[in-house]
């Protein structure tokens, strides 16, 4: 299957970039394409394949992300386009697991693991009257599915053809518009998931492709993806003094919820119940934490301080 991968990025993320471009080189696929669009120096990525540069600077410097991709598709040459952000990359084996999948999509999500071992935004729904905005177990399904930004997802060309992201309304990436999603209303992905839908096209979804999101600031906490305040990765937990008893752990969990920190929270109990494994107070209290966000998933459980085995190798491989 051949690929034309696009990347978007700033010029910001330069280690990133490159640990993408070499996730893609690595997967020994056969014919692909490599489409860098906004702002980009290559550095110690690994030539091979064909390259393309789209100076998209003016909108890469305004946070446009949907015209970077516009521009970067435009250039796509091959039937199968990747669509990728500069804080992503492949794990080893996922173009083996799409060429099993075969050619029966129209638009096809990967999993998307972050460092910690749990779930970002990728078998997802948005606005879904029974769900709202939460993430889906694998088998899951709804009719409000949606491709959260560059996260490693495949569409034809067919649909990129017809459709393309609304540069001119949503295009750009600001608080504002944050705000605005966060408040139930489109953004510039949200909103071209839901014209591909409209216009036929399905959405369908491989858990075994697996990629990551490289940035260690966000975790799942039940079905939603939360943000950790101040660049906090997973590992600040190990530094915090652990003497306490386990009620007061769960309590000064409970003050980060207060405080709008969820990922905080649920980092504390994670650890917490490292450290008393199957303790009364922290088992309730992350139980609550859970089913307040919408409940477990299956796949978020195995959370790891130092980052996950799998995310570790990968960083180790790609550099």
């Amino acid at each position: 299957m051949d690929l034309s991968c696009i990347i978007i990025t700033n010029g910001k993320k330069p280690v990133q970039t490159n640990r993408v471009i070499n996730s893609i080189v690595s997967q020994n696929i056969p014919n692909f394409e490599i489409i860098i669009s906004g702002i980009w120096k290559s550095n110690n990525a690994k030539q091979k394949g064909e390259y393309k540069f789209v100076n998209a600077k003016k909108a890469a410097d305004s946070g446009n992300l949907a015209e970077m991709r516009n521009l970067a598709c435009s250039e796509a040459k091959f039937d199968n386009i990747l669509v990728l952000d500069d804080d992503m990359f492949l794990s080893e084996g996922w173009y083996s697991e799409l060429t099993k999948h075969g050619d029966d999509f129209d638009i096809l999500t990967s999993q998307v693991k972050l460092p910690d071992g749990t779930r970002f935004w990728d078998h997802c729904c948005y606005l879904d009257p029974n769900r709202g905005h939460v993430m889906l177990e694998p088998e899951e399904d709804s009719d409000y599915t949606y491709m959260s930004g560059g996260m490693a997802w495949v569409m034809k060309r067919r649909v990129f053809e017809k459709l393309q992201w609304d540069s001119e309304t949503y295009g750009f990436y600001n608080m504002s518009n944050m705000e605005d999603y966060r408040k139930g209303k489109h953004n510039e992905d949200t909103d071209f998931a839901l014209r591909c839908r409209e216009s036929g096209f399905k959405i369908k979804h491989n858990h075994k492709m697996i990629s990551f999101h490289d940035d260690p600031k966000y975790t799942s906490v039940g079905r939603v993806v939360r943000y950790r305040k101040e660049g906090r990765d997973q590992s600040w937990v190990t530094k915090l003094n652990w003497e306490n008893p386990p009620e007061d752990i769960a309590k000064f969990a409970e003050s980060f919820l207060h405080k709008g920190m969820e990922a905080e929270c649920a980092d504390v109990l994670r650890y917490g119940l490292r450290i008393h494994f199957g303790n009364f107070f922290i088992t309730i209290a992350y139980q609550n934490l859970l089913s307040k966000y919408g409940g477990i998933l299956r796949d978020c459980v195995d959370w790891h301080e130092k980052g996950c085995p799998l995310y570790n190798k990968m960083v180790k491989k790609y550099g």
